[in-house]
């Protein structure tokens, strides 16, 4: 419905709930809580496991990190990267899940932003601050590379930034089990085929929460025009 610029369609599936769902005229808070629900686990297998673990405790961490995300349309504002990653840390702070020392801290979420063949990770690769179990008080960022993990030490990335939420674009060829994309109540610069891609990230469940019920059909309505040489 969404590719056929089918805006009654889509609305119509979107509001009769179950695996998608859409959250109409909501509030910022209302995307942090859906956050902090779906942070909440990999942040208590943190706890449990005191911090620091083997090769399969990290997986375990790491898979349940996975299983669910934020994807944004837009970086800045409160609906957009940067407004919902300060939001969702505050609140998890708030609840005692993660413990801020200054930037870095165990169950932190970084995305790379730019390739460092030095340290072997790249633009766009997400990982996960736990303790290094070989040196106390060191942190490491864990990555997941299919079955394997593998870890750098937390000082040596320099450009990184907190990946509590995320841009649609930069998901692209990800799956999590449970997507949640904001949508900002401006959607001049939205179409159709990033709202479609934020669909197919999710493999079981799909939430759109948006301030404006307009919007959604502001985006289907619009389609991206490429021009090339």
């Amino acid at each position: 419905a969404v590719n056929e610029g089918d805006v009654a369609r889509a609305s119509e599936v979107l509001r009769e709930g179950g695996a998608v769902e859409w959250i109409e005229n909501a509030h910022q808070q209302q995307v942090v809580q859906l956050g902090f629900d779906g942070y909440a686990p990999y942040l208590r297998a943190i706890v449990d496991g005191g911090g620091c673990g083997d090769d399969a405790w990290v997986r375990g961490v790491l898979h349940r990190f996975e299983a669910f995300r934020i994807l944004c349309a837009v970086r800045e504002g409160e609906w957009g990267v940067e407004g919902l990653n300060g939001a969702i840390e505050q609140k998890l702070t708030g609840a005692g899940l993660i413990r801020r020392h200054g930037e870095w801290y165990v169950g932190r979420p970084v995305m790379v932003t730019r390739n460092d063949y030095g340290t072997g990770v790249f633009n766009g690769d997400i990982g996960l601050t736990l303790n290094d179990p070989t040196r106390p008080g060191s942190l490491r960022v864990y990555f997941l590379e299919g079955d394997k993990v593998r870890s750098v030490l937390a000082t040596r990335l320099r450009n990184v930034e907190t990946a509590y939420a995320m841009t649609v674009h930069k998901s692209q060829g990800s799956e999590f089990r449970h997507t949640v994309m904001a949508l900002p109540r401006d959607g001049k610069m939205i179409a159709r085929e990033l709202v479609y891609t934020g669909i197919t990230r999710a493999s079981e469940k799909f939430t759109l929460v948006s301030p404006a019920s307009a919007v959604l059909g502001e985006a289907i309505g619009r389609k991206t025009h490429r021009a090339s040489g």
